[in-house]
């Protein structure tokens, strides 16, 4: 594992690139055939890397729009989905109704394939090189995800938990091969120390991690107004997915 230290910087950040945002709708490719709309940031010139980010619990797909514009201005494609039950996508295919607040752990467990419905999307679109940016319970699904999807080629994890609604970090962390940066607040003291156990139980041998421990930040995508955690972000993706 290694330390970040980046030096804070205090301008916002700059767009080096017009980017252009549509909305779409995917049907989930598990037999519950959810309707998971999204929007997807694109830069003028698309390229072949993208980037699929994933809210926390009870949020949706805007709490991502400045991260979205400034990744898509570093030429990644970037898709911000409201997961099952959040936002927009509240459908089933059959028009059947789900909200978040109604649902077992087991339903929990199922946000995961709306990232394989959305890594099936961008696939469709013709990217290749496909990363995930998770916040609090977002972050977890994105663990849950990869740990059987080796498509992914990297993982940013803003505040995972050791166990969010049934979702546990130790169930997967073994099975875990990929490139992860890893963004937690001291204050935030359940996600610290989570992420402090998360990083004990991945096998070195496989998953490399980066850690960047920030202080008074908040919790998830609340740690998206310091523009370290940006910076850092912005520079994983463009190692990882180049």
């Amino acid at each position: 594992m290694k330390f970040l230290f980046f030096m804070i910087l205090s301008a916002l950040t700059v767009y080096s690139t017009e980017v252009t945002v549509t909305k779409g709708i995917f049907i989930t490719p598990d037999k519950e055939q959810v309707k998971i709309n999204y929007e997807l940031y694109l830069p003028e010139q698309k390229g072949k890397n993208a980037v699929i980010l994933l809210h926390m619990l009870g949020q949706q797909r805007g709490e991502w729009k400045e991260l979205a514009r400034a990744l898509a201005s570093k030429g990644f494609g970037v898709m911000a989905l409201d997961f099952r039950g959040h936002g927009e996508s509240i459908f089933k295919k059959n028009e059947k109704p789900l909200f978040y607040r109604e649902f077992a752990n087991s339903d929990f467990a199922l946000l995961k394939e709306d990232v394989r419905g959305a890594v099936q999307e961008m696939v469709r679109q013709g990217f290749e090189s496909i990363a995930l940016v998770g916040a609090s319970i977002g972050a977890n699904i994105a663990v849950s995800f990869v740990a059987e999807e080796a498509s992914v080629k990297a993982l940013v994890l803003l505040s995972p938990g050791a166990d969010y609604r049934g979702i546990r970090l130790d169930s997967y962390a073994k099975e875990l091969k990929v490139s992860i940066l890893l963004i937690s607040s001291e204050e935030d003291l359940y996600s610290f120390r989570s992420s402090e156990k998360f990083m004990k139980e991945l096998n070195p041998e496989r998953s490399k991690v980066t850690w960047l421990p920030v202080k008074g930040s908040g919790h998830g995508t609340r740690m998206l107004k310091n523009e370290r955690v940006v910076k850092a972000i912005e520079e994983f993706l463009s190692g990882e997915l180049s």
